[in-house]
């Protein structure tokens, strides 16, 4: 395994970039739980692909 040698301007950019994407876990996953909560309490019983993945881009 070789190692590359990083400049600390560049290190601190990754870990300030790590740091960034980190917070951004929880709020997704919640996002991601509340959709779940609504799927499982649907009245109809039953929910779209598309209620719970969203619309596919048509190209």
């Amino acid at each position: 395994m070789s190692f590359r040698y990083r400049p600390v301007a560049e290190s601190t950019n990754l870990l300030e970039r790590f740091k960034k994407a980190q917070g951004q876990v929880r709020p997704a996953v919640e996002a991601m739980l509340e959709d779940a909560e609504q799927a499982a309490s649907s009245e109809s019983g039953h929910i779209s692909y598309e209620d719970v993945f969203g619309a596919e881009d048509q190209e």
